[in-house]
């Protein structure tokens, strides 16, 4: 027969249990795929040129990562990452290996493997 005082100390060592395989989850590295936020900012713009009024906000990548960074990824909000875009560009698109170098540049949690998102057409 369980008691008050049985059962208390099952459930405080169970909770002690999950807590300490909690933090062992969490130091383990791990393979994610994030959208990351992007902001496309337009530089004076070639002439000539229509920008492309909805250009996307989030990229999707996938990153190499501690349990804790991506859990702190989930619940806070990072910044977004600014892709400029400048008057002498003679290409309409940034191409995944552009993407690539602009998130390997900002992240510093993560290791970037790859972008997902092909590419992202800036101009029409």
């Amino acid at each position: 027969m369980i008691t008050k005082d049985n059962l208390r100390i099952l459930l405080s060592c169970m909770g002690i249990a999950i807590l300490f395989w909690l933090l062992n989850a969490l130091g383990h590295d791990y393979t994610s795929q994030l959208d990351y936020p992007i902001k496309i900012i337009y530089k004076l713009p070639a002439k000539k040129r229509k920008r492309i009024n909805k250009t996307p906000n989030k990229v999707k990548i996938e990153v190499n990562g501690k349990g804790w960074d991506l859990l702190k990824f989930k619940f806070k909000k990072p910044p977004s990452i600014k892709i400029v875009v400048g008057r002498y560009r003679s290409r309409s698109y940034f191409t995944n290996y552009e993407l690539r170098k602009a998130f390997k540049k900002k992240i510093d949690n993560f290791t970037v493997n790859k972008v997902i998102t092909r590419n992202i057409k800036v101009y029409e």
